[in-house]
Formats: structure tokens, C-alpha cells, sequence
């Protein structure tokens, strides 16, 4: 009797744990062409819910401050983007030529320009912008359903308030591990979105409006440069220091005193003041995270690998230090 009860309680235990995992498969397999737009749209929603508070004060309708904010989001992406795709794809074909040329002048900032290790790194970032443009220019019927799915989930996701509670919720975990979890990922999601997203952006930006001041070539090729670097612990010195050498190396001496002001002094400190601001001047992220997280996200995921990189490895940190400090509680009380 013994033995036939075995298989039937073994089938029992695993079964749901079976199904369980084949559904989650399933479910993945179904979502995954649309993944990171709906992990984009989540982040998003994150990012602009105080906008949509603010909205919502004035309108005092959930649903119609959802709307206002969607149609707004919907023609600064549609038209917005493919304008921007097509200048900045533009402009990398001008950086690109510009390089092959190599007509500097003959100064010393035209050997290091024109060395092999700095020509060939500038070529291959021009022909990756091109090459990545354009496949976007072609791609636009595809672009657009994902906007259109990414603008539906950020219209639930305003409506439905806190959609990482939810999530967690979910979690087949105890409750008091859920609140910490929930507390920590909250946290961790602050400073990396604002602390090194949202202000790197902005830093980005604001270098890219030095860029047009002292009229450096292609700006906006030199502002997505900048804002990745920002958003990368590297420092935005790394891009307005070349565009300050290229204004000097074609002899325009004044713009290139001007523009490495500007960078040094403004651009390169705007962040000690919007990071305070925006997470709280106790708030801290060991930069490493955001360097290794942000590099590697972008070789395994492509662009959007630049926000989901750092937050991967900044949830898994949450994690493990929940799950730790769980485990000291539940020793304590043993103890007791």
C-alpha cells in the first residue's frame, strides 16, 4: 500500500510546480517580442508619475490626466523621434565623411584625431549610429505597434497607481519579505532612474546646449554621446573635451576656450546639484553598479540594456540583502 501511495504524492507535490513553470514559459514566449517595450513602459510610468500627479490635481480624473499625458507622450515619440532618428542618422553620416577626411589642419590635435586608436573608435560608433538608424527608419510600421502597446500599458499603469506593488505581490513569498522587498526594489529603482538615468539625461542635455552656444559641429550627434556617457559613471568630460579639441584643432580658438568653460563649470558639476535634489542627498549607489550594469545591459539588450543593465544588477543586490536580513531576523528569534 506503502508503495503505491508514493508516486501518486510525488505527482501531487510537483505538479503545480510543473504547470507553474510551463505557464510562466509560455506566458514569456508570448510576451517576448514586445518585452522591452513593456519594461520601458513600466520604467516610464515610474519616471513621469509625478507629472501625472500633478495633472491629476488640476483635472481631478485619474482617467482623463491618463489621456492628456498619453496623447502628449503619443506626438512627442511619433513625431518627435522619427525626427530625431533622421537628424541624428544624418549627422553621423557628416561625423563619419568628416573623419575619413581628416582636413584638421596640421596641429597636434590632428595626429591624436587621426591616430589609429582614436579614428577608428569614432568611425565605428558613426557607422553604428547609421547603420542603427536607419534600420529604425525601415522598421517604423513595427516602431509604431510598439509605441501603440507601450502607450496602452503606460494608460494601465497610471490608472492602476503602484504596478511594482502588484508585482510584488504576487510573489509566492511571506508577507513581511514582500513589504522588505517591496521597500528595497522601490529605493534601488529611485536612484537608478533618477539618480543616474533622469540626471544623466539632463546633464546630457544641458552639455548638448553648450555644444549649440559655441557651434560645434553635428550637436546632436555629441549630445547622445554625452548623455550616455552621463548616465555611465564616466563623466560627460569624456565627449565636450574632444568637441573643445575639435573646435581648436580647426582654429576656432575662442569657441574652444568658451565651450571647455562651460563644461568644466556647468556641465560637469550640474549633477552634484539634481542628484541631492531628485533622490536625497543621503541616497547612494556604488557606481560600479551603474558602470557594469549599464555597459553589459547594453551588449546583451541593446539601447534600452543602458536603463535595464544597472536595475538587473541593482534588484539582485535587493534580493540578497532582503533575503540576509531576513535570515538574521529569523536566527534572532530562534535565539529567543
Amino acid at each position: 500500500m506503502v508503495k503505491r501511495l508514493v508516486r501518486p504524492i510525488i505527482l501531487g507535490r510537483y505538479l503545480p510546480t510543473i504547470f507553474f513553470v510551463l505557464f510562466i514559459l509560455l506566458s514569456y514566449l508570448i510576451i517576448k517580442p514586445f518585452i522591452f517595450t513593456l519594461i520601458f513602459a513600466v520604467i516610464l510610468a515610474y519616471v513621469l508619475s509625478p507629472l501625472h500627479a500633478l495633472i491629476q490635481k488640476k483635472i481631478k480624473s485619474s482617467t482623463a490626466s491618463a489621456i492628456i499625458l498619453i496623447v502628449l507622450l503619443a506626438v512627442l515619440l511619433s513625431v518627435g523621434g522619427f525626427y530625431f532618428v533622421k537628424t541624428l542618422v544624418n549627422e553621423a553620416k557628416e561625423v563619419f565623411i568628416t573623419f575619413q577626411a581628416s582636413e584638421f589642419g596640421n596641429t597636434r590635435v590632428q595626429e591624436l584625431l587621426t591616430s589609429p586608436y582614436i579614428k577608428p573608435i569614432v568611425e565605428k560608433t558613426s557607422l553604428a549610429v547609421i547603420e542603427k538608424g536607419t534600420a529604425f527608419l525601415v522598421s517604423l510600421p513595427l516602431f509604431i505597434l510598439n509605441i501603440i502597446i507601450m502607450l496602452f500599458v503606460l494608460f494601465y499603469a497610471f490608472k492602476e497607481k503602484d504596478v511594482g506593488k502588484n508585482i510584488v505581490e504576487m510573489l509566492p513569498l511571506r508577507e513581511s519579505y514582500k513589504e522588505s522587498l517591496y521597500n528595497e526594489i522601490r529605493k534601488i529603482s529611485k536612484l537608478v532612474i533618477y539618480g543616474f538615468v533622469v540626471v544623466g539625461f539632463i546633464q546630457g542635455v544641458i552639455g548638448g546646449i553648450g555644444f549649440l552656444i559655441f557651434g560645434v559641429p553635428n550637436p546632436l550627434f555629441w549630445t547622445l554621446a554625452m548623455i550616455i556617457a552621463s548616465v555611465l559613471p564616466i563623466g560627460p568630460w569624456i565627449v565636450w573635451i574632444p568637441a573643445a579639441a575639435l573646435k581648436f584643432a580647426i582654429g576656432d580658438v575662442a569657441a574652444a576656450a568658451g565651450l571647455a568653460i562651460f563644461g568644466l563649470v556647468i556641465t560637469n558639476n550640474i549633477d552634484l546639484i539634481l542628484r541631492p535634489i531628485l533622490v536625497g542627498k543621503k541616497a547612494e549607489m556604488h557606481p560600479l553598479i551603474i558602470l557594469v550594469g549599464g555597459l553589459g545591459g547594453i551588449i546583451t539588450f541593446g539601447a534600452i540594456g543602458l536603463i535595464i543593465g544597472p536595475l538587473i544588477l541593482a534588484f539582485t543586490i535587493s534580493f540578497i540583502k532582503v533575503y540576509r536580513d531576513e535570515q538574521k531576523k529569523l536566527h534572532l528569534k530562534e535565539e529567543l
